[in-house]
Formats: C-alpha cells, sequence, structure tokens
C-alpha cells in the first residue's frame, strides 16, 4: 500500500470495530441476563470506530506516518470476515452464554495481539490519544470478558 491508501487502512479498521459492536449488539439482543453486559461493548467498540475515523483528518494533513510492511490488510480482513460470520450465525441461531464468551475473548485477544495499530505513528497528541485509548479498552474487554468466563467456569 501507498501512502494515499492510509485513510483505506484506517477505514478497514474502523470497519472491523464496527463489525465487534454488531456481534455484541446482537448478542445483548439475545443473551437477555448478559443484556447490559453486551451492550456497554457494543457501544464501545462503535465509540472506537468513531475515534478511528477522526484519525483520517490527521492522515490527510500528513500528521501520521506508518509502516506498510507491518501492516497486515490480510489479517484485519480475516478477522473481519470470522466477525460477520459470527453474526450471521448468532442471528440464525442464539450463542449459549459460553459460546459468546468465548468468541468475544478471542476477538480482543486477536485485537491485543496482532498490534494492529503499530503500524502508525505520529507525535500528534489527538493520535496518541485515541491510540492509547483504545489499547486500553480492548484490554479492559478483554479483563471484563475473562471475569465472566471464570464465573461462568468456576460455578
Amino acid at each position: 500500500m501507498s501512502n494515499n491508501n492510509q485513510p483505506h487502512a484506517l477505514l478497514l479498521l474502523a470497519h472491523n470495530e464496527e463489525q465487534i459492536g454488531k456481534l455484541y449488539e446482537h448478542y445483548a439482543t439475545c443473551i437477555t441476563h448478559h443484556r447490559d453486559f453486551w451492550k456497554k461493548h457494543s457501544t464501545e467498540e462503535f465509540k472506537h470506530a468513531k475515534w478511528i475515523h477522526s484519525l483520517i483528518e490527521l492522515v490527510n494533513k500528513g500528521i501520521i506516518d506508518w509502516d506498510t510492511k507491518r501492516f497486515n490488510e490480510a489479517a484485519i480482513r480475516t478477522m473481519n470476515s470470522y466477525v460477520i460470520e459470527l453474526t450471521e450465525k448468532a442471528q440464525k441461531r442464539c450463542p449459549t452464554t459460553v459460546e459468546a464468551i468465548s468468541d468475544a475473548m478471542s476477538i480482543e485477544t486477536a485485537l491485543i495481539e496482532r498490534k494492529f495499530f503499530e503500524a502508525f505513528e505520529s507525535d500528534n497528541k489527538q493520535f496518541s490519544d485515541v491510540i492509547s485509548s483504545i489499547r486500553e479498552e480492548t484490554q479492559k474487554h478483554l479483563d471484563e470478558i475473562k471475569h465472566l468466563w471464570n464465573n461462568y467456569h468456576n460455578r
């Protein structure tokens, strides 16, 4: 990818967050005994997407640099397809709580391990704040999902 594809790369990342938000939103509608948990996480995923969209202005101003060798578009597309597939399955048959937790744990772990945002760099405060906030909230999501997982397995 060339530098003028930075907005495209950010849009892929934002789309991925939106798809995760849609999955969690669906979990909120069908796993009613944890509706608030899934709704909260869904809302936060949509917020992450908005934050990523806000970075496109910085890209257009040339404030964000990126290493195209560190940006793995195929990995993002694979994750996105996986999340869409989970959403489609959940629309046909509501997953059990344990299935939903397991899938969410897998998604949030992959987001952390893949370090998608490490391909982007900037000294700009808005950029650093957005990236730091997304990292922190993703880790918080994973911790909360693991906590819920432990509650189910320690019964």
